[in-house]
């Protein structure tokens, strides 16, 4: 469906995070409630029983029963394609609270158990479980330390080394901050987990955010992947629900590597696309001044000296501008892009424009990836990771440089015919 309504979990599977293919509904409502977000384990000891001599260890589904009250519940599959909930749901019970919701499970060596995080409308609940059936509450972490409003959502928990120091815990919560402030973001806090509960090393004065942008929300980690890896939605709830996107409604961004970067201000989480991605690309053209764009979906490459910018205009004069402004800033404008009058809030210049000051000032190597309506830009090292939608009215049909910077298109050559 295209519109909001009774929340079931789709499943896709896919070798690369890069190409995905859809399997059926993993869940659908009950009389518990609808299915709202949470997280998957592989439970590869049969921690739970939920596997009979003979399977393969049990895939554990985590999520929230959104009725009367929010509850956690899990369902488990030994085909990895066909689930089935516990008799026993919900897990969790809510403890009294309206938002409780989003539980994100994970084998914690620290207590050689698993452990469980789940946002509490202003805060972080941890819990603790030996078969994850049977929970007990171990910590919380906010509201202290939080310098955004609104209620705390999809709460993630992941270790990072950081350079020439031992390993952190990062801590993600997604934000439901309100439209007059540009909507809903994704923030993260650098701190210890001592198995228990997660402490913040320093809070500061200002959010640290995944993703500077409007279009970043509720991002997940893969565990135990070869590097630590984050998805996430790429949309804002401000307007998720008019996008003039027709047959589908929102998309997951690129899975981004991350890791942190040391920085005049402290550590900061820096990203770049999934090696997949990168592995499938080939060098289409090079230019310094214009090339064609004969495909919705490619990624291009700069190097260079100096402020550029990089315009996607097609023939309605819709246009598309990013690059690096003359005050060192990254930047993406979508003002003049494309459909800005779909939603109040989107065609407004708080949603519009979004700049970041480069922390390498001797660095314009970049890299864009658009795909058809998504565009995800990684500069700055890394330090600049952000998504935009765009809702041009017609394709965008040929690149523009301005600056001293040489660009080159890339493409699969799946695409090239």
């Amino acid at each position: 469906s295209t519109a909001w309504g009774p929340m079931h979990w789709a499943h896709a599977t896919s070798h690369d995070l890069v190409s995905w293919d859809h399997q059926p509904i993993a869940l659908m409502p009950d009389a518990l409630g609808t299915i709202f977000s949470g997280g998957a384990v592989y439970d590869a000891t049969n921690t739970s029983g939920m596997a009979t001599p003979g399977e393969k260890p049990p895939l554990v589904l985590m999520f929230t029963h959104h009725g009367a009250a929010q509850q956690q519940s899990i369902a488990w599959s030994t085909d990895y394609r066909h689930f089935e909930k516990y008799p026993g749901n919900p897990v969790i019970k809510n403890p009294g609270q309206r938002d409780f919701r989003d539980p994100r499970p994970f084998w914690n060596p620290l207590l050689n158990s698993w452990s469980c995080a789940v946002a509490a409308g202003d805060h972080i609940a941890y819990y603790s479980s030996p078969d994850l059936l049977c929970w007990e509450q171990t910590g919380r972490f906010g509201p202290e330390g939080n310098h955004l409003a609104g209620v705390w959502e999809c709460p993630d928990l992941f270790m990072l080394p950081v350079p020439g120091g031992e390993a952190c815990w990062i801590q993600i919560v997604s934000m439901g901050r309100p439209k007059e402030q540009g909507g809903p973001c994704t923030q993260y806090f650098i701190g210890s987990f001592d198995g228990e509960t997660f402490r913040p090393y320093d809070t500061g004065s200002h959010p640290l955010l995944v993703d500077p942008g409007r279009d970043f929300y509720a991002a997940v980690s893969f565990t135990n992947a070869p590097e630590p890896t984050l998805m996430g939605w790429g949309s804002n709830w401000v307007y998720a629900h008019e996008t003039p996107t027709g047959v589908f409604r929102g998309a997951l961004t690129l899975p981004r590597l991350v890791s942190l970067q040391d920085t005049p201000g402290g550590p900061r989480l820096a990203a770049r696309p999934c090696t997949a991605l990168l592995d499938m690309l080939t060098l289409q053209q090079t230019s310094r001044t214009t090339l064609p764009l004969p495909h919705e979906s490619f990624a291009l490459r700069s190097e260079g000296e100096g402020p550029f910018t990089i315009s996607l205009a097609n023939d309605a004069h819709e246009t598309l501008r990013f690059g690096l402004d003359s005050q060192g800033c990254w930047f993406i404008d979508r003002s003049q892009s494309s459909l800005l009058r779909f939603s109040a809030c989107y065609g407004e210049p708080l949603y519009q424009m979004v700049r970041q000051p480069s922390q390498h000032k001797d660095s314009t190597a970049m890299l864009a990836v658009f795909d058809v309506s998504m565009l995800e830009l990684f500069a700055d090292d890394g330090l600049f990771a952000c998504n935009s939608l765009v809702y041009p009215t017609q394709p965008y049909n040929r690149l523009q440089v301005s600056g001293a910077v040489t660009v080159s298109y890339l493409a699969d050559p799946a695409d090239i015919s």
